[in-house]
């Protein structure tokens, strides 16, 4: 496992170079003057949205709507109007077949190409619709009522976290493991399945009164929240927590999400530097779980990562996020942490998916194949490897390639 934990390291840093923005997602903000703590929310209320539906729609579409009623919300004083269902100025309306819609009050520019793209004309408000709407529906309104409280700011929210977790003691593992926990209560904790039939009665404005009180009692209290921190991850609610882990992996690893928006926003709010560094530091991100997916639980993939691991009846049975934690640190693995695996991502599609075996970096660790025939091997060309297996452009750096001490190549 070591050498192939070593090959999802070089993926994924290729993933994340900074120098080539196609490999990670842009949002399409419907407003060119978004600020950081305004694109971080969007990012967070559209990724609600990221269940079993293609990320383009998500990240074109809903983003543009997202980014247009957070703009509302926040900086045109609207508030939780936005969401109130029957108010002029929601978001949130109720169509004549009975179903409901997340639709913009900006008109779709004719000159945006993602819109077009995913067939919203331009000059006509822009539709969305979340294939889980009730419950993300209920998800937005408790988040967004919670941040009332917050001066409706995001990265406010997140430096309470944090300062719930600053004390004499505090480690890298804690300050990671809490802040995850506590953007989980944000928006995720006990929503339930509510239906569509119900979404207008205004329960679910009283509950999420009561529940920003629970949350603003237990961010007061330092010891409290640290313990449910702890038992929350004694009970392994850490590997069902996906859009968590997804959304702070993006936050500390993207360079745009990261540095030029949470990082800063953090320190222009007065958080400690030391503690900043700490929480982007490579140290930090060997505490991320693997987001479980689809993909990395593919058979295929699964079984060829696992081919010569000794398993346990048990953990044979595993979700892959929690039996990649049990492996990491069993072999105490030095190269390479369980969160790189998301990168499969890309890769399942690319090659599992169409059996390319004979040139897979993971399978050139093990035998010999015929990975060598891609390599480009000059550092005038981008890597083809990471170019066939994940679809980044990142350039070719032949004198230092990880590749290269560990597979055929």
């Amino acid at each position: 496992m070591r050498k192939k934990f070593e090959v999802i390291n070089f993926i994924d840093q290729c993933r994340w170079d900074a120098s080539c923005a196609n490999n990670y997602g842009l949002i399409n903000y419907a407003h060119s003057d978004m600020s950081d703590d305004l694109k971080l929310l969007t990012h967070w209320i559209s990724y609600i949205t990221d269940r079993q539906m293609p990320f383009e729609q998500i990240w074109e579409v809903g983003g543009f709507v997202f980014s247009d009623m957070l703009k509302h919300y926040k900086d045109f004083g609207e508030g939780m109007n936005v969401l109130l269902i029957g108010s002029p100025l929601s978001f949130f309306e109720e169509k004549p077949d009975g179903n409901y819609t997340f639709k913009s009050k900006l008109l779709a520019p004719k000159d945006n190409r993602m819109l077009s793209k995913n067939n919203r004309p331009g000059g006509e408000a822009v539709s969305f619709v979340s294939r889980f709407y009730p419950s993300d529906y209920v998800s937005m309104v408790y988040t967004l009522h919670t941040l009332e409280a917050f001066n409706r700011d995001f990265i406010d929210y997140a430096v309470a976290i944090i300062n719930c977790l600053t004390n004499a003691t505090y480690s890298c593992k804690d300050l990671v493991r809490g802040l995850a926990y506590g953007l989980y209560i944000l928006t995720y904790d006990n929503i339930g399945q509510p239906s569509k039939e119900h979404l207008d009665d205004p329960v679910w404005m009283e509950n999420a009164e009561r529940r920003t009180e629970s949350i603003l009692s237990l961010l007061s209290d330092n010891k409290a929240f640290q313990s449910r921190v702890q038992r929350f991850y004694e009970r392994n609610g850490q590997y069902g927590i996906k859009r968590v882990w997804c959304c702070l992996r993006d936050y500390i690893k993207s360079p745009e999400f990261g540095k030029e928006y949470f990082k800063h926003g953090l320190l222009c709010r007065g958080v400690d530097p030391a503690l900043v560094e700490v929480l982007f530091s490579d140290e930090a991100k060997r505490h991320f779980e693997l987001p479980g997916d689809v993909w990395n639980n593919n058979s295929t993939f699964r079984k060829c990562l696992l081919s010569d691991v000794n398993l346990s009846l048990k953990e044979k049975g595993m979700p892959f996020n929690k039996l990649l934690r049990i492996l990491y640190e069993r072999e105490s693995i030095s190269i390479g942490y369980p969160e790189q695996f998301d990168a499969t991502f890309d890769f399942v599609p690319r090659m599992c998916e169409k059996n390319l075996c004979n040139i897979c970096p993971f399978k050139a660790v093990s035998v010999h194949n015929e990975i060598a025939k891609i390599c480009a091997n000059n550092e005038d060309k981008y890597c083809t490897v990471a170019m066939i297996s994940g679809g980044y452009i990142c350039k070719c750096k032949p004198d230092q390639c990880s590749l290269k001490g560990i597979s055929s190549l």
